[in-house]
């Protein structure tokens, strides 16, 4: 156990895959509802063709899916409402200046599977002088996954803001109100879309020009959170103060140093993960030359009855960054931390280790290295997870899954040195749950009394595993090693990762991320799982 101090204060085309690992037994783990076929695809630069509303195509074209992620994901009564991600990566490839030209995908039979346009798609929602920023964008579409019916339903807004939303990254339910929102199409506002949860009746939208990114809101003891990025690439925590009537107000109630991205509650307090501003988050990182802290996690005052106020704002503290366990700067100013959850009497959370990006920067500082595959194999990063309690008074920070030592670039060379962490061993092992693939802690939750942790598997510039599929892992409690749920995306090669899960009284929801949008089973699929 290390005692620590706490102080106040997107990417190349890539195919996913997965190494092998002992797989726990699923006693029901069902695949619940999936992206239809919403075009027609019929070449590399060539004129957008929609599918039917059957999802029917001509015969000389490919059926596609260009829904990839289940972003946003929130339950009301028998009702699972998805707010879908289209195309997120290669949105992200074309928006880093990566993907101008067409990028195809193959499994390893040689089947197409994803392709990506860029600058050349055709979509006609997307202008012609935006096509080499959002070529592959697609308007978002929300889901309702009746749970009685087993029916789903497309209530997606006949709404213009629809149409300038990049996709709809959080989904929140209260007090009868279900909100979808997301970042606008060029990432400096937020847009935020409500229904009435009984009737599903569409209340209308509203855009917020303060903010420029949003991703999960999180109820406590009848209050409901968010957290935003601000166009100045801060970040802020905020309180719905809304009704039916008026659905979009909001109070701040924690302002932090970086986008306030992923929320817990633990110890009586809400803790907020954040990500400094990148290419990846917002168009914040693009346009302005952020030079913020790394990436950490903030801790409020403890919540008061009645929730977090305006005059809490201020009274927030930093409990954790990155460099605390990252030995090179450099690669830490890529990271970011990614979900947590309050679990057998501890905080639980992991970074996020985008390998493209990472080696994006180190050519902007050092030049392009002279021997590449090594550079890249020194900067890749497998997610660590750690645990942590008693952050209030006397912080203890424990490793997980990780690595005692490092190699960090002195500018000249390479060398390997103790993490930061004064050389902490991990206490069940290697980074990314002993999978070097696993760079994203996308998403936690706390069900059927353990904690699942679902991940983003990718493989990038040479380095992969053998076997496709998205992970997910449990800890069955609070002394033991996690074990693998699934690692083949639930027997579905093609689902690259865990993107969101939402618990109810005898199901986990699960929504998958995908990147292959030309496959029959590609796009995103929200499953069940019934221990």
């Amino acid at each position: 156990m290390i005692k620590c101090c706490w102080r106040v204060i997107f990417p190349v085309t890539f195919l996913v895959l997965q190494s092998a690992a002992t797989v726990a037994e699923a006693e029901s783990t069902t695949v619940l509802a999936k992206a239809v076929v919403d075009e027609c695809w019929n070449g590399c630069g060539m004129p957008y063709i929609a599918a039917s509303a059957n999802g029917a195509c001509p015969s000389d074209t490919l059926p596609k899916r260009n829904q990839a992620y289940v972003w946003g994901l929130t339950r009301w009564n028998q009702n699972v409402w998805i707010g879908t991600g289209p195309n997120i990566a290669g949105i992200a490839s074309t928006v880093g200046g990566g993907t101008q030209e067409c990028a195809l995908t193959y499994d390893p039979s040689g089947r197409l599977i994803n392709v990506l346009e860029g600058g050349l798609s055709q979509y006609p929602g997307v202008p012609e002088p935006l096509r080499g920023f959002l070529g592959d964008w697609r308007t978002p579409q929300v889901w309702i996954y009746d749970t009685e019916t087993k029916t789903r339903t497309n209530v997606t807004p006949n709404d213009s803001l629809i149409n300038q939303t990049l996709g709809l990254r959080a989904a929140g339910a209260a007090n009868g109100v279900i909100l979808l929102a997301g970042p606008g199409r060029l990432g400096v506002s937020v847009n935020m879309f409500a229904f009435d949860a009984e009737t599903k009746e569409y209340l209308g939208s509203r855009s917020f020009a303060r903010y420029a990114n949003i991703r999960k809101f999180v109820p406590w003891q009848g209050v409901v959170y968010t957290g935003v990025q601000t166009l100045v690439g801060s970040g802020e925590i905020l309180r719905w103060s809304g009704t039916r009537a008026d659905p979009f107000s909001f109070t701040t109630v924690g302002i932090v140093d970086n986008d306030a991205v992923n929320l817990a509650v633990h110890e009586e307090r809400l803790f907020v993960a954040t990500w400094r501003p990148s290419t990846m988050s917002s168009s914040v990182g693009i346009l302005f030359d952020t030079d913020n802290p790394p990436a950490g996690i903030w801790m409020s005052p403890p919540i008061p009855a009645g929730g977090l106020r305006v005059f809490h704002a201020g009274l927030w503290t930093k409990v954790w960054e990155v460099t605390n366990y990252e030995v090179d700067d450099l690669i830490a100013s890529t990271q970011g931390v990614g979900d947590l959850a309050s679990f057998a009497g501890y905080l639980y959370w992991g970074h996020m280790n985008p390998p493209w990006s990472v080696y994006n920067t180190f050519v902007n500082a050092y030049g392009e290295p002279a021997n590449p595959e090594e550079t890249r194999k020194n900067l890749w990063r497998a997610i660590p997870i750690f645990r942590g309690r008693n952050f209030a008074s006397s912080p203890e920070i424990e490793l997980l899954y990780g690595e005692t030592q490092l190699p960090k670039y002195d500018g000249n060379a390479w060398q390997t040195v103790n993490n930061r962490l004064g050389g902490a061993t991990p206490r069940f092992g290697a980074s990314g749950f002993d999978v070097p693939t696993n760079v994203y802690t996308w998403t936690m939750a706390v069900f059927d009394g353990r904690l699942w942790v679902g991940t983003l598997d990718s493989d990038f510039a040479g380095i992969s595993s053998t076997d496709p599929g998205a992970d997910l892992w449990v800890f069955p409690d609070g002394n033991s090693k996690a074990e693998a749920w699934t690692v083949d995306g639930f027997g579905h090669p093609e689902t690259a990762g865990v993107r969101t899960m939402i618990p109810s009284n005898d199901t986990l929801f699960v929504g998958t991320s995908s990147r292959a949008n030309l496959s029959p089973d590609g796009g995103w699929k929200l499953i069940g799982i019934k221990p």
